[in-house]
């Protein structure tokens, strides 16, 4: 007979993009982390832009190039909503468990599946947009980790008529 674990989630992360959906899904993690007593840790991924110009390997031979400039104006923003989140959170004191935050650069998809790999998540909160057949074709972030991930996924729909 297999042990169980003492509840089904310790570590839950939130991919959050400051979307309404990744907001729904920050909620959902908190009423989780509430009912299981577990840690939730909010991941928001900065993709960065890269010079379109350099962008085709075929014509120049190297890859693009991140503008630092820009990258330094995406970290400084993304670091100010995180910890207004934070402080957010922590004012209304819903969870009792710990709440961490981390900003990373890098695809995004690819960094929710490596950070949850590395940080033993057991349950991925994502919010899911569904917003153009476009996007369905190339791969929204969503799918792309509800593939990936070694861990459970829950994509957390709004009602998008607002």
């Amino acid at each position: 007979m297999q042990t169980v674990q003492q509840s089904p989630y310790q570590h839950l992360l939130v991919a959050m993009d400051f979307s309404k959906s990744s907001y729904a899904a920050l909620q959902r993690a908190i009423c989780m982390a509430q009912q299981y007593q577990a840690q939730i840790t909010v991941l928001h991924v900065i993709e960065l832009p890269i010079n379109p110009i350099l962008e085709d390997n075929a014509v120049s031979g190297i890859p693009g190039v991140w503008d630092q400039q820009t990258t330094e104006v995406l970290l400084q923003a993304a670091k100010h909503k995180m910890q207004s989140l934070k402080e957010e959170i922590s004012a209304l004191k819903p969870v009792d468990s710990v709440l961490n935050t981390e900003i990373k650069i890098g695809h995004p998809a690819r960094e929710i599946c490596t950070f949850t790999e590395l940080n033993q998540v057991d349950c991925i909160l994502i919010g899911f947009h569904g917003h153009s057949a476009w996007r369905a074709f190339i791969g929204s972030t969503s799918h792309s980790v509800l593939q990936e991930a070694k861990c459970d996924v829950l994509n957390v729909k709004i009602d998008n008529k607002d």
